[in-house]
């Protein structure tokens, strides 16, 4: 009976990794998300950008102008074939909502989880500082021994992230929230300075 309690247990357990598995970008074909929000033009429109590669195609989606999570326009870019185009938030949405979705959170989250453990790890490298020189702001930089940049603002320090950036090596975004995301993107990103400066504790410096 107690053999066959641990099969089912261990057999629950695979299937659990597997399930998670086949919904993260880091275990599929997916490779080098990234995920650019901003605005595009002097008028103040702004655009979520999500570029990744699969199947050795690039694909850019975008959300605009409402930034409502249901992407309007997909471009996939294939060597071996003229470039796609479809653009309509109902047949893009459709199409390829799940996917813009599933592939910007995992990204957010991923990133999220990798300042955190630096914060925790290398805390004495990590700086937190206000600014008052434009807009009441608190500022949390930090950066890895491998080049990567993580960078994130509290603008009107009211409790909750609003810019989030992360560059690699080369200087290259991963991440760049620069203005306001959609809501879901503003609930993944919220706690990231509250949580820096509860974890970074000793390392504040006032400007």
């Amino acid at each position: 009976m107690l053999k066959f309690t641990f099969l089912l247990t261990f057999l629950f357990a695979v299937i659990v990794f597997l399930s998670a598995s086949s919904l993260s970008y880091a275990d599929s074909l997916i490779r080098n998300p990234r995920y650019i929000v901003n605005r595009i033009n002097k008028d103040g429109v702004k655009a979520a950008r999500l570029t990744f590669d699969k199947d050795n195609k690039n694909y850019k989606i975008t959300d605009y102008p409402d930034l409502n999570d249901k992407p309007d326009t997909i471009k996939i870019y294939d060597k071996n074939v003229d470039e796609i185009l479809l653009a309509g938030e109902e047949k893009v949405n459709k199409k390829y909502g799940d996917l813009y979705r599933q592939v910007r959170d995992e990204l957010l989250y991923d990133n999220i989880r990798k300042f955190r453990a630096l914060m925790i790890n290398e805390g004495h490298r990590c700086r937190i500082y206000n600014r008052s020189d434009v807009e009441s702001q608190t500022v949390v930089a930090l950066s890895d021994s491998m080049g990567n940049y993580f960078h994130a603002v509290d603008i009107g320090q009211d409790g909750s992230t609003d810019m989030f950036v992360v560059t690699d090596s080369s200087a290259d975004s991963i991440i760049s929230i620069l203005v306001s995301p959609s809501e879901r993107t503003k609930i993944i990103i919220s706690n990231i300075v509250q949580t820096a400066i509860t974890t970074c504790k000793g390392h504040f410096h006032p400007r």
